[in-house]
């Protein structure tokens, strides 16, 4: 049986209509996402663009906003929970919790932090230019270089399962025989020497990455490389959720292998936005136009009208000279108000409201809102994102910087847990019910305490827990833990009161002495 290239995977893969209606979404907001990278390779690509910019803006706008709202760089965007079990055997191997939450959050605070660092943030931005236009991304962590780079439709194509999934993707990239490893360009150099001695050769690197299943419904990821139609040597396999390589798919539907942007949700106000921009460009055009009209008895000679400088003379009749204006403005008006209108439709959807403030600025409760206001509007594509996009990259980035963490995680004795965003709301409402708690504590226990001895306390505190749902059997220490408190106290006010009591024999002694 031949061997399948990656080559003729990505042209069977390869979707025109896919292809051509992504690229009408790319023309009326950026352009350059659906740029074909193989039309006049290493030169500056020419694409289509509309007569308005306002999709470039409105998508540039929500692309920087979900990202600032997906990565907070004041906070990080995810923790790790420890599981019960691995808090068990830390207690029984005698090792502190606190030395082990330490060790956890020096790693999330490495690992949030790389997302700021050659340029990987950027290519966050671009990558969500994309989810929100095509609705698809292929994403590559690169642990060497330490960055991400983003790339679009036209450099990728996938497959993916039923469910959503994806189970094999290969990417495409033009590049030189002189930017390939020394290893590589060896091995084609052995093919045809003639054709790949020359470093200015183009040629044409596949990656193909295939997930494969395992026994117990587990899977990996099979990295392989192809030039032009050659293998090349290395194949490297990652274990699930590990893998450097993250296709990323938003609104996918069942049997697709690939998903929908947001502008596909609003192709038709952008249509009608390109189409009336355009007719209000050319028509302004038209109405800016004046044409004179001379008399044909005005004895005046046309030409010299035309090159006539400011103060010359020349003869003629101003009154055989009419100047006329081509259009009609309230037709303009119009195409204006209609133009203003779907722009409006398009800022509310796309979450514009004129320029953000600055992120460093911006409090946690802000973020918290716009991003409840962000998955409401964008229908549920906020919450989505931190599944594909948020989860992903919280592990690899944990894997580069702290990999001796990683069994924990996929054995599931640690588990990311996303707290930026919507996932971060519930935390906030938990944490607010407890400070409406302390106030009503502060509040009524100090006092009613002191007037009514017949009062529990605890029965007080749990009422008052119970009636702003704190759950507060999670915040309590556990029995073990709590006996040792309580015995330690014990102690020491067994020891308070011994220190006490040696005092007023002392104060008693001298006493003593003082009067005799």
């Amino acid at each position: 049986m031949a061997r399948v290239t990656a080559k003729s995977l990505y042209t069977k893969l390869r979707d025109s209509n896919v292809l051509a209606d992504n690229t009408a979404y790319a023309r009326w907001t950026v352009a350059q996402l659906m740029a074909d990278p193989e039309t006049g390779f290493g030169r500056h690509k020419v694409v289509e663009r509309d007569y308005q910019s306002i999709g470039a803006l409105l998508v540039n706008s929500l692309a920087s906003k979900l990202a600032q709202l997906l990565f907070p760089i004041q906070n990080p965007f995810f923790t790790l929970s420890v599981s019960d079990e691995l808090k068990s055997e830390n207690r029984k191997a005698g090792k502190s919790q606190a030395k082990l939450d330490g060790i956890i959050a020096e790693a999330v605070r490495s690992a949030c932090s790389s997302l700021f660092k050659n340029s990987s943030y950027a290519s966050i931005i671009m990558a969500l230019k994309h989810l929100v236009v095509t609705g698809n991304v292929l994403l590559r962590v690169d642990e060497e270089a330490n960055k991400i780079v983003a790339y679009g439709l036209q450099q990728f194509v996938t497959r993916r399962a039923g469910n959503g999934d994806a189970i094999l993707v290969v990417h495409r990239e033009r590049t030189y025989v002189e930017a390939l490893d020394y290893e590589d360009q060896q091995i084609l150099k052995g093919t045809d020497r003639q054709r790949y001695s020359r470093p200015e050769q183009e040629v044409m690197l596949y990656t193909r990455i295939q997930r494969e299943a395992l026994p117990g419904r587990k899977y990996r990821w099979v990295v392989t490389r192809e030039c032009d139609e050659f293998m090349l040597p290395g194949r490297e396999v990652y274990p699930d959720h590990e893998c450097p390589w993250v296709p990323v798919a938003i609104n996918v539907i069942s049997g697709s292998h690939y998903g929908f942007g947001l502008v596909s949700e609003y192709a038709g106000d952008f249509a009608r936005l390109s189409d009336v921009s355009e007719a209000a460009v050319l028509y302004g055009i038209e109405i800016s136009r004046i044409i004179n009209l001379v008399s044909t008895g005005a004895g005046a000679d046309i030409d010299d009208l035309n090159n006539a400088q400011t103060g010359e003379y020349i003869q003629g009749d101003k009154d055989s000279v009419n100047p006329v204006e081509g259009g009609d403005y309230n037709k303009l008006r119009v195409l204006l108000e209609m133009e203003n209108g779907t722009m409006q439709r398009l800022s509310r959807a796309f979450m514009y409201n004129g320029p953000a403030r600055d992120a460093e600025r911006v409090t946690m409760y802000e973020l918290q809102l716009q991003a409840q206001e962000a998955n409401n509007q964008l229908g549920g594509l906020f919450s989505t994102l931190a599944e594909s996009v948020q989860i992903p990259l919280a592990v690899l980035k944990l894997r580069q910087v702290a990999p001796n963490l990683m069994p924990g995680v996929a054995t599931g004795l640690l588990v990311p847990d996303i707290t930026a965003g919507v996932n971060a709301l519930g935390r906030s409402e938990e944490v607010q019910s407890l400070l409406l708690a302390t106030q009503e504590i502060n509040a009524i226990a100090g006092v009613l305490f002191q007037v009514d001895q017949r009062i529990n306390p605890e029965a007080v505190l749990d009422m008052i827990y119970s009636s702003r749902s704190v759950q507060v059997e999670k915040l309590k220490y556990d029995e073990a833990t709590q006996a040792q408190i309580k015995e330690s106290k014990t102690q020491q006010a067994q020891a308070t009161s011994e220190l006490a009591q040696a005092a007023a024999a002392n104060d008693t002694l001298q006493s003593i002495q003082e009067t005799m």
